[in-house]
């Protein structure tokens, strides 16, 4: 665990027996003798009475030595150590260049990085990019002209590329689906859930940057940007055309079309947004408004 911490480059305090056996991992409540798990503040034992020790916990510099502990180790933010020693020495090791399933299809007017991984049933269809250490899951459709970045998770049943939802009148007052020429363009490290699906662009791209994270059932409507470290929860709905800024957390909520949100902005669980929002803000309701440091809500 130590060598990991050190590969890392992240600074710690280790407390204990360097020589200790770790055979596993579990949450602080769930704990398994022998395993590392992690703490951010000592409040969170409370009513905890585990038979023997804690064999490894990592913890934030604030949680003094503690004899239940048999090892700690204390660094600035021990959730993310916790997770990166959990990746190092209990994550998946099938990422390399022979994971790619026999039945998956794959244009050959595609291109697929190294050490990515797809799944059963997959299809990629033509003149799709796709970068290195991706995983790509089972049944994801990914439409032409799509490009995806680096250390990217696409989920299984994911469609990225359809065409969105747009209609015209004809000149016999029918409806016809407006054409799509545009496509989809996806960052690094950007993480895609079950089910969802991304819109292509009608004639710019669907747009999501670097280190996104889109949760399960939602859905991104053609010609929508959506900005770095953004995370969008289980069951949104962004229209078309809309601008979500860096930073924001989106709860399951609905975004109308050509709406924008600005960066570092909070979008309360069931909100309705209907109009613009400005940066460092938190809306809630239908429609939706800005909560203020006052106790009151006021329209924007």
């Amino acid at each position: 665990c130590l060598s990991v911490l050190n590969r890392k480059n992240i600074e710690y305090e280790f407390y204990g027996d360097n020589k200790l056996d770790i055979n596993g991992f579990s949450s602080l409540f769930r704990y398994k003798p022998g395993s590392i798990t992690w703490l951010r503040s000592i409040d969170k034992l409370d009513g905890l009475s585990y038979i023997g020790d804690f064999q490894l916990v990592i913890t934030s510099r604030e949680v003094e030595n503690i004899k239940r502990f048999k090892s700690q180790i204390k660094v600035e933010n021990p959730r993310n150590a916790f997770f990166l020693i959990l990746e190092e020495l209990w994550g998946e090791k099938n990422k390399n260049e022979n994971s790619i399933s026999e039945k998956a299809f794959i244009s050959k007017n595609s291109t697929i990085g190294s050490n990515t991984s797809i799944g059963i049933n997959t299809i990629i269809s033509d003149n799709v990019v796709i970068g290195r250490n991706c995983v790509i899951g089972h049944n994801v459709v990914i439409k032409q002209n799509v490009r995806i970045g680096d250390n990217c998770i696409i989920q299984s049943g994911a469609i990225i590329g359809e065409d969105g939802f747009g209609f015209f009148k004809d000149d016999e007052n029918n409806l016809q689906q407006i054409p799509h020429y545009g496509g989809v363009s996806i960052g690094n490290n950007v993480f895609i859930g079950s089910n969802t699906c991304i819109h292509r662009g009608t004639l710019d791209d669907t747009t999501i940057h670097d280190y996104v994270k889109i949760s399960n059932l939602c859905q991104i409507s053609h010609n929508s940007i959506i900005k770095n470290n953004t995370r969008i929860v289980t069951g949104s709905m962004i229209l078309g055309s809309v601008t979500i800024g860096e930073n924001c957390w989106i709860g399951t909520s609905v975004i109308r079309d050509q709406r924008k949100v600005g960066d570092n902005t909070i979008v309360g669980i069931g909100a309705v947004v209907t109009k613009d929002i400005p940066s460092n803000v938190t809306v809630v309701g239908n429609p939706a408004r800005i909560i203020p440091t006052k106790k009151k809500i006021m329209n924007y």
